[in-house]
């Protein structure tokens, strides 16, 4: 658990406090993967590093946070909490949308995606509850409403990217990928479990929401 932290700080950490997306497994094409990472840090160093993608997603980064905050919750660690905080900051920053929710990357030609929210939304509630700050709630309301709103399907369910009108053929019909929506249940399931956020959030609006929810996925997985 430590030694995956250092890691994740070590390699794969913006200086403005997001997290980059990954590291290649080999070297190259003469040096690959098992070759090179079972030498010691030494070794490895000296042949240099596997590229890394900079990129910073809000998905990926919504994981981090997660990730971040469990091993708070197991070990105390406050440098953990401090970098989830500082990526939750990035990316309310650099990745928050004019409407509320959140884009993929800084190029999102295709998005927005509802992977990327769904990944926040449970961000949020896992620093709500490392911190009680409220403000964490105010973030994943303005979350779930973006989603409610950019990626329900009529026939059900939620569809993983917001629908183009100019799209036809099989592109006309957005795709609903039963992972990402099982992901925005464990959502959903948080808020109707946790009083203190249930509650918060509000219990009208948000049973409401829920409740629709929960309706549309049982229709997608007939």
């Amino acid at each position: 658990m430590n030694s995956i932290h250092s890691y994740l700080v070590s390699f794969l950490r913006d200086p403005e406090g997001g997290f980059y997306t990954s590291q290649d497994a080999d070297l190259n094409f003469e040096v690959d993967g098992h070759a090179y990472f079972p030498l010691d840090d030494a070794g490895r160093r000296s042949l240099g590093l596997p590229r890394i993608d900079d990129n910073i997603y809000a998905r990926e980064n919504g994981w981090v946070i997660s990730a971040l905050l469990s091993l708070y919750a197991a070990s105390e660690n406050e440098s953990a909490l401090e970098q989830a905080l500082a990526s939750a900051e990035f990316v309310i920053q650099h990745r928050r949308l004019a409407n509320g929710g959140f884009s993929h990357g800084a190029n999102d030609i295709g998005g927005p995606y509802l992977a990327d929210n769904q990944s926040m939304a449970q961000a949020f509630i896992a620093l709500y509850r490392a911190t009680g700050d409220r403000r964490w709630l105010d973030e994943l309301a303005q979350t779930l409403e973006f989603i409610e709103s950019s990626f329900k399907n009529a026939e059900g369910g939620y569809n993983s990217a917001r629908a183009e009108p100019a799209s036809v053929g099989v592109f006309a019909e957005p795709a609903r990928l039963v992972e990402e929506i099982s992901a925005l249940d464990e959502v959903v399931e948080t808020v109707l479990q946790d009083g203190d956020i249930f509650l918060t959030l509000g219990a009208g609006s948000i049973g409401a929401w829920s409740a629709e929810f929960l309706e549309s996925h049982a229709v997608l997985k007939k």
